[in-house]
């Protein structure tokens, strides 16, 4: 027997070995200084406006960022040229804050590196949007895999990023510790260069 797989949507994983706990504290200072962004998909929470790329804190992270979305882009995505981030903000969720379903419209590939994840923060939630469950009832799935299901999740694991395609639906589940969970999500597009 021979399987062909189409629409596929992957996800990619980076272990990375970043000051993570320096980061940790950069997030919570600008929390506690600036107003919060409220026009996004947080529900509860805090979502800072874009990090200064030139910020120190935040430049190790930002080359990890591209260095990855250029490896998804040439070596996995089969794309022409790079991605490159073109945006990078940051969200806190205390208990009960949650992100609910969205995408990332105008971007290629999108990401998310978690700083603080306590245990029982939130699952980060992928959305199947072929309908799936409209014709699939639970009762005939023996067992649940990424072919047969309207959901998947990933466990969020402190110092590691997250790739994925921009047109992904996905969210965050409410954070069910009495600890902050903190992600630093960031977009990309297609480095312009003229002819």
């Amino acid at each position: 027997m021979k399987i062909s797989k189409f629409f596929s949507c992957p996800v990619f994983i980076f272990k990375l070995d970043l000051n993570h706990k320096k980061i940790q504290k950069k997030c919570l200072h600008v929390r506690d200084s600036r107003p919060p962004d409220t026009s996004r998909s947080n529900v509860g929470g805090y979502r800072s406006d874009q990090i200064n790329p030139d910020d120190p804190v935040f430049s190790t992270l930002i080359r990890n960022i591209n260095t990855n979305l250029k490896e998804v882009s040439l070596n996995h995505m089969g794309f022409t040229r790079e991605t490159k981030m073109s945006s990078i903000w940051f969200c806190i969720n205390k208990h009960r804050d949650f992100n609910k379903e969205h995408i990332h419209p105008f971007s290629i590939l999108s990401g998310v590196y978690y700083v603080k994840v306590p245990k029982n923060s939130g699952r980060l939630l992928f959305v199947n949007d072929n309908g799936v469950d409209r014709f699939l009832p639970n009762e005939y799935i023996r067992e649940y895999t990424p072919e047969n299901s309207s959901e998947w999740y990933l466990e969020p694991e402190e110092n590691t990023m997250y790739i994925f395609p921009s047109w992904m639906k996905h969210y965050a589940e409410p954070n069910l510790s009495q600890k902050e969970r903190i992600a630093i999500s960031f977009n990309s597009n297609f480095e312009y260069t003229p002819d």
